[in-house]
């Protein structure tokens, strides 16, 4: 087979955005540990201060006056790569006109929730109103559909009707750097020093968004406050991104001292966080994958978990399953953890064992193969 060339729309590193900004910069990464940056060729808005891009084909979509460049810039810009194929690792509105425009070109889209569909969570109008109906643009163009979890695939053929047999479902992995650290002592006197936290805590990291749960982990940490353990939740994010609900119930005397907030945490402090923890809890009501109870896990964290969408999928039997809208089975979940020791034990060995399932190696090597079986096809564009 003769050497693809293949475009990967990678305008999500621009963005910032740090779920789906990790997807896409690590399955880069695992490209070019397997030798294939020579035929990768990213597609995005402006050069990059981290150097990135430095050992990759680098393609910048052309500058347009007014929202022009979000609109028509991703299109011109493959048809100047001109590829066998190109890859959107994420859904995103400016890109639908390369449906259009790029008809000719094979094309993979990584779809990695129907978040939208099912939540608004104040995302603005382009995320509740267009998201959804230029998703199905995009299937009635014959593209590819890559998705993070087996229960993102079930979604996309319950909501949008694509055929099972259009769909590859590939896990991503967890970062690397998201080990178990030796020294735990060292690890929680690093975590005192930068955060002024120490003793006990429950840990949490995600955004703060109604789905996340959030209040509901209050209530069932303010039942564990009332057994008087001398426990923390510490939540990883900004206090500010929270909503009413959750800064009426904080404001609660019994865990006023007690609800901590870290702020943005770096990759290097957030594995700090996981090591000290002594349990880590995400009961979010909706996940497409599921990142920061691997991460979690291979740190060697025991986890509490929903037992909904794609998180038992990544927990299997190493972590808690909780019923998410069941306060009271939250709080007992955690209150486990914290007297039996043995069973954290054995939810560390089988939480980092199983993260172990979940690498970035594979993800790129399944992520390829896919490519090769498109590409392989005869015709342009047609993926049937």
């Amino acid at each position: 087979m003769r050497q693809m060339k293949i475009a990967f729309e990678s305008a999500v590193l621009d963005d910032n955005n740090m779920g789906l900004e990790t997807y896409a910069r690590n399955l880069l990464e695992s490209f070019s540990a397997m030798n294939k940056l020579d035929q990768i060729y990213t597609i995005h808005y402006k050069p990059q201060a981290d150097n990135f891009y430095a050992d990759k084909n680098e393609v910048l979509v052309p500058h347009y006056p007014f929202y022009l460049s979000k609109v028509f810039g991703i299109p011109a810009a493959i048809k100047k790569c001109n590829p066998d194929l190109v890859h959107f690792p994420v859904h995103r509105c400016d890109d639908f006109l390369s449906y259009f425009f790029n008809r000719n070109i094979k094309k993979v889209l990584t779809i990695h929730d129907l978040i939208p569909f099912f939540y608004n969570d104040k995302q603005g109008f382009q995320m509740t109103h267009l998201w959804m109906p230029m998703l199905r643009i995009a299937h009635a163009h014959n593209v590819r559909i890559i998705t993070v979890s087996e229960n993102t695939r079930k979604d996309c053929e319950k909501y949008l009707h694509i055929p099972k047999e259009k769909i590859r479902v590939i896990h991503p992995g967890a970062d690397p750097l998201f080990v178990p650290r030796k020294d735990k002592d060292t690890v929680k006197e690093r975590v005192r020093v930068k955060t002024g936290i120490s003793g006990p805590f429950i840990f949490y990291t995600g955004s703060l968004l109604p789905r996340k749960n959030i209040r509901r982990l209050i209530e069932a940490f303010i039942l564990i406050k009332r057994k008087n353990y001398p426990h923390k939740l510490v939540i990883g994010g900004n206090p500010k991104s929270c909503f009413e609900d959750v800064k009426e119930i904080i404001n609660q005397e019994i865990i006023q001292k007690d609800v901590l907030f870290t702020g943005y945490l770096k990759k290097d402090d957030l594995v700090d966080m996981y090591n000290a923890a002594d349990l880590f809890v995400y009961p979010s009501l909706y996940e497409g994958f599921g990142s920061p109870p691997l991460e979690a896990m291979a740190c060697g964290t025991p986890v509490v978990v929903s037992n909904t969408s794609s998180l038992p999928e990544v927990v299997g039997d190493a972590g808690k399953l909780i019923d998410p809208y069941n306060t009271k089975d939250l709080a007992d979940a955690i209150e486990e953890l914290i007297l039996d020791e043995g069973y954290r034990d054995e939810l560390s060995r089988k939480g980092f064992a199983r993260s172990q399932l979940f690498t970035w190696e594979r993800a790129g090597k399944e992520t390829w193969k896919v490519y090769e079986e498109i590409v392989k096809k005869e015709g342009t564009g047609d993926l049937d």
